[in-house]
């Protein structure tokens, strides 16, 4: 199990957005298809306003996730 995901989602919630950014890439480090943390990804940038990053990691995510349609819930992390 990634922890680094869940790691990001927490620090994410806590408003420590370069923290939970850390967190997401060292996780999408050792596992690049990892959707929760692409996920986490998403909505970090989406609270900074970085719509060009949004947009290049949504397309990841899209290729990437195959669970059930619709991205994970961060809040189960």
């Amino acid at each position: 199990y990634p922890v680094r995901q869940s790691l990001g989602a927490a620090l994410l919630r806590a408003g420590r957005l370069d923290d939970a950014e850390n967190a997401f890439r060292e996780s999408l480090a050792q596992t690049p298809s990892n959707g929760w943390a692409l996920k986490g990804m998403m909505e970090l940038y989406r609270q900074r306003g970085d719509t060009a990053a949004l947009k290049a990691t949504q397309r990841k995510f899209a290729t990437t996730w195959l669970g059930k349609k619709g991205p994970p819930d961060l809040s189960n992390l």
